[in-house]
């Protein structure tokens, strides 16, 4: 009997994968696949699933009349997705604690004018010194700690042209100007951290400002001088002065390194005194003195580094 047990187990064990009839000494026989089988017992794979047999039961093993086993369905397998990009990691990311870094930024906005041109004079009245117009500029920043940073800024100007009827009596007038602006600024952030970090910022420094009037007779006047009714440039001239800023702004991190800001603020020009050209100072214009202010409006992009 042992001698037949070997036999029997080395046929199974050479075809391993073949399909058999295991009958068992009580009668009833199993019908599959050989998946393995040992001195100790036999594993077949039936439909239901692999059962193990120990080999005291079995009584025979036949493969001649033996159907194969329907074959084996593995569950189907969760797709693999790719790891996100890191960039998608890093966008909107919130400032964390960690190394203070310098900043270049270029800021692109507007610039009010609020300040008047008085030819009171001269027998006329006061308007606007220039309209809204354009405002660009450059700003380093050194950070000093991760609230205080200190740098130089870089602004222009420009007064879009305005015309009035007030400034000179029979007249049109046209006020435009620009000013270049260099300053020594201060920059203190409201907190180190958080997707969105407000800040003040004030500077100190130079500005060259030059203005521009001319000035056109209206319909059915002329120039008491010669009795014409050409436009005349009345003050062309520009003056040194000094220049403060006051701003209040917000940086949005948009993704490391680069920074977006909004920022709004107050500027004035202490300028010197421009003289009127000989036209002007013929008409009794002597010049234009005093202070000349700006509220501005401005986005700007920064780069950390």
């Amino acid at each position: 009997m042992k001698t037949w047990l070997l036999f029997l187990l080395a046929a199974a064990w050479a075809a391993p994968a073949e399909a058999a009839i295991v009958f068992l000494k009580d009668g009833s026989r199993l019908q599959g696949t050989i998946v393995s089988a040992t001195a100790a017992e036999v594993q077949l794979y039936t439909g239901a699933g692999t059962i193990d047999i120990d080999t005291a039961r079995i009584s025979r093993i036949d493969y001649s009349d033996a159907q194969a086993a329907p074959p084996r369905v593995e569950p189907p397998q969760a797709p693999e997705y790719p790891e996100r990009p890191v960039y998608r990691e890093r966008r909107y990311r919130a400032w964390e604690p960690g190394p203070s870094r310098d900043m270049l930024s270029f800021d692109v906005g507007l610039a009010v004018p609020t300040s008047g041109v008085d030819f009171s004079g001269a027998g006329g009245g006061t308007d606007s010194n220039g309209d809204v117009g354009p405002l660009v500029g450059v700003e380093y920043l050194h950070s000093v700690t991760r609230l205080l940073s200190v740098g130089a800024d870089f602004e222009y100007m420009y007064r879009s042209e305005t015309q009035s009827r007030d400034l000179l009596p029979g007249a049109i007038t046209n006020v435009s100007g620009n000013t270049e602006m260099l300053l020594a600024v201060a920059k203190l952030s409201l907190t180190d951290r958080g997707y969105a970090r407000p800040y003040l910022l004030a500077g100190l420094g130079v500005d060259n400002t030059s203005t521009n009037i001319n000035a056109t007779p209206r319909f059915g006047y002329a120039w008491p001088d010669t009795d014409t009714a050409e436009t005349r440039t009345l003050v062309d001239a520009s003056s040194w002065g000094l220049a403060s800023t006051i701003r209040l702004g917000i940086d949005f991190n948009v993704y490391d390194p680069v920074v977006f800001s909004v920022e709004m603020g107050w500027t004035d020009l202490a300028n010197g005194r421009i003289s009127a050209t000989g036209q002007g100072q013929a008409l009794g214009i002597a010049g234009l003195s005093g202070p000349l202010n700006f509220f501005t409006v401005a986005g700007r992009w920064g780069w950390r580094f």
